[in-house]
């Protein structure tokens, strides 16, 4: 989501701010939570798919992310690194 809003932004900045604004106010709503779970599941998937695509090992990526940011990367991806 973030991504589109700058994508289109005309000023990125106002558009991140927005974007924060908006996740600050609807952060803790269990249908906005349940919404950007499935956003970034979909997300996940998609990017697991295209690396598929190109011979490489998302489970591979997905771990290394999981170690450098220490956060669960793994929505949408259960089903390929089990």
């Amino acid at each position: 989501m973030k991504r589109i809003h700058q994508t289109n932004a005309k000023d990125t900045e106002l558009m991140n701010n927005a974007f924060m604004t908006l996740l600050g106010a609807y952060g803790q709503d269990p249908e906005f939570k349940n919404f950007l779970d499935q956003v970034e599941t979909r997300a996940n998937h998609y990017a697991s798919q295209h690396l598929i695509d190109r011979g490489e090992n998302p489970c591979k990526a997905i771990a290394e992310i999981e170690q450098y940011t220490g956060a669960r990367f793994r929505f949408g991806t259960e089903d390929l690194c089990k």
